[in-house]
């Protein structure tokens, strides 16, 4: 706050105290993104001990005791990405996706979308759609590890 202060009161141009401004939204987002996923994770986890108990046995077997996780350890930390994956999916960082503007007129499930459409995708609803999950109300990471979920990574993108 008191580097916002500071702008203004030196007098200086809008552009700065916008450039400035939208900085500091970008990083706030970033960052609360980031600690809003992390506090799913860990409720859900709160919620579920079995699947804590778990996460803590795989990390006991694959890091140890006597050392701090590093990157190289992640791709062996199968259940742990099923719990991100999970996470992402039960609690979407932003329950729409950005905006995206049709390049040209085409036909979705039997509706019509003109060309330069904006478009937005909502991923709370498709995340608890029980055509498009089995029991989607229930937090079960085990559904990345088998099944046609398997080969789905972080992103989303089903991997082939």
């Amino acid at each position: 706050m008191s580097n916002l202060r500071s702008i203004v009161h030196s007098g200086a141009r809008a552009e700065g105290l916008s450039t400035w401004l939208s900085a500091r939204n970008l990083f706030t987002a970033g960052t609360d993104t980031s600690s809003s996923s992390i506090e799913w994770a860990l409720a859900e986890m709160l919620k579920n001990p079995k699947i804590l108990k778990w996460a803590h046995h795989e990390m006991d077997r694959v890091i140890g005791k006597n050392r701090r996780l590093e990157e190289s350890d992640l791709p062996k930390l199968s259940y742990l990405q099923a719990i991100c994956k999970e996470t992402f999916r039960k609690h979407p960082s932003t329950p729409l996706n950005l905006p995206r503007v049709s390049a040209e007129a085409c036909e979705v499930n039997g509706y019509y979308i003109p060309k330069n459409t904006r478009l937005s995708v909502n991923i709370w609803a498709i995340d608890r759609d029980p055509d498009v999950w089995e029991r989607p109300l229930e937090f079960i990471p085990e559904r990345f590890l088998i099944g046609k979920n398997a080969k789905t990574d972080s992103h989303g993108t089903i991997l082939s």
